[in-house]
């Protein structure tokens, strides 16, 4: 998220005139919308464009600087779907005041833009999705100016996307790069009482995030990226960024949607660490049905069995036709190759490419595969694997952890006769080694 066009409507500008004047400016509310209006145009707005839902004033304080100083006011917003029915983008966020003389004639403030938006799923969807965000104003703190706050939202928020604005301070500047700063980050008023400058955040920035794997595993967006990996997209990948990447977007190959299910999962694990930034990809569907065994043994485990030796190729070439071989992570895991008394009794360190996911991958634990007996955990239950934690895929949008009416092959022992896999309408299961069941792996991408 970049709340890169911030900033006060014409309407709102005057408004400050007057509080700054000695008037009193109660916020009133916040509205979200889907729609987007050019940047050289949002001053004019009086509303937010395509109105979905309003949104949760949790309060008002004094914002302070890096230095101590005040900074103004930040106006605290949260975000929920409790009453979205039908998922949308968010792209604006407007916040509107009242002058205390003005009969409870509502104004639009302040207006906020990501022209890339937020993703805000229907209730259905994401029964817990909350985000909260911070608008700033920079202004006197002696400004009269209160807040009318939700007495519904939620007074402490347990967000996975938090996102917090930050005002950025630099006290090392010349003379000059200070005068081409306040250019930058202060709005002039017109038509006022006022003579001096308000100060907008950031440059009109009311929101900055990193771009790294760590951010860009908390947003699931979903969006098609076409039919091949452009060099932008590769270079992106490379450098750990993922710059415009994000969980759920999808490449379209071949006939098969390719989706991105995590950033750098992989990333300084391994006997040998893997020391390469990655996008984990899966296929939207199975590649093709394959057995495990000929019979019903889970002899060898994973490694030992006809999947893993011969069964996997086929799904080799078609990734490699994909992507280039030249872009498929080869990194080391940590396999099942013995198995006593259905349960995995032996385990080594081998270089993987395109291999099935795991019980924890998908779930985020073991479901159906063996825990230790209590008298050798090292050797009763060979669990011990770089691929512990759930894909965020699978966590922001836990109905992609499975392929409807096609059930897919898991690489866990769960006994002598047969390993795990993915039902096809949404359950753990297992099934014999001997059943052909679909082969549906995960495989790292490299710039």
């Amino acid at each position: 998220m970049s709340w890169n066009n911030s900033l006060y409507t014409n309407v709102g500008t005057k408004m400050m005139s007057e509080v700054l004047s000695g008037a009193t400016m109660t916020i009133t509310k916040a509205v979200g919308g889907s729609g987007t209006t050019a940047a050289e145009s949002l001053a004019a707005l009086t509303d937010v464009k395509e109105q979905k839902q309003t949104l949760k004033i949790l309060g008002i304080e004094d914002a302070t600087d890096s230095s101590g100083n005040a900074a103004g006011k930040r106006i605290k917003i949260q975000i929920t779907n409790e009453s979205v029915e039908t998922g949308y983008i968010l792209h604006q966020v407007g916040i509107y005041a009242k002058l205390a003389d003005d009969n409870d004639e509502e104004t639009l403030l302040i207006i906020m833009q990501d022209d890339r938006g937020v993703e805000i799923p229907s209730h259905t969807e994401n029964s817990d999705f909350s985000i909260e965000l911070y608008g700033i104003m920079e202004i006197s703190n002696l400004a009269n100016i209160s807040v009318t706050v939700d007495p519904s939202a939620v007074a402490s928020v347990k967000m996975v996307n938090q996102q917090i604005a930050k005002v950025n301070t630099k006290i090392d500047k010349t003379k000059e790069d200070l005068q081409k700063e306040v250019q930058q980050t202060y709005m002039p008023l017109s038509g006022g009482t006022l003579t001096g400058p308000i100060i907008m955040p950031g440059g009109g920035s009311a929101l900055s995030i990193e771009d790294n794997a760590a951010t860009h595993n908390m947003v699931y967006r979903g969006k098609a990226l076409g039919t091949s990996v452009t060099s932008e997209q590769w270079a992106a990948i490379k450098a750990g960024t993922f710059k415009d990447l994000y969980l759920g977007d999808y490449w379209s190959i071949g006939g098969m949607d390719y989706i991105i299910a995590a950033f750098d999962y992989w990333y300084k694990c391994g006997d040998t660490a893997c020391n390469t930034h990655h996008a984990v990809v899966i296929p939207r569907s199975q590649l093709y049905t394959y057995k495990f065994n000929p019979t019903n043994t889970t002899e060898g485990g994973y490694v030992g069995s006809d999947l893993y030796k011969n069964g996997l190729t086929q799904a080799k070439t078609t990734f490699n036709t994909a992507f280039g071989s030249a872009h498929i992570l080869n990194h080391r895991e940590y396999l099942v190759n013995a198995v006593t008394n259905g349960k995995p009794t032996g385990s080594d360190w081998y270089d993987s490419t395109v291999d099935l996911m795991n019980e924890n991958m998908v779930y985020g634990g073991r479901q159906f595969s063996p825990m230790p007996d209590g008298t050798d955990p090292w050797n009763t239950c060979r669990n011990y694997t770089i691929d512990k934690s759930q894909l965020p895929l699978f966590r922001l949008a836990p109905w992609m952890s499975f392929v409807r009416d096609q059930w897919c092959w898991l690489r866990d022992v769960v006994s002598a006769a047969g390993f795990a896999l993915c039902g096809g309408n949404g359950g753990a299961d297992c099934g014999g080694a001997g059943n052909a069941g679909g082969v549906w792996p995960a495989v790292g991408l490299i710039g």
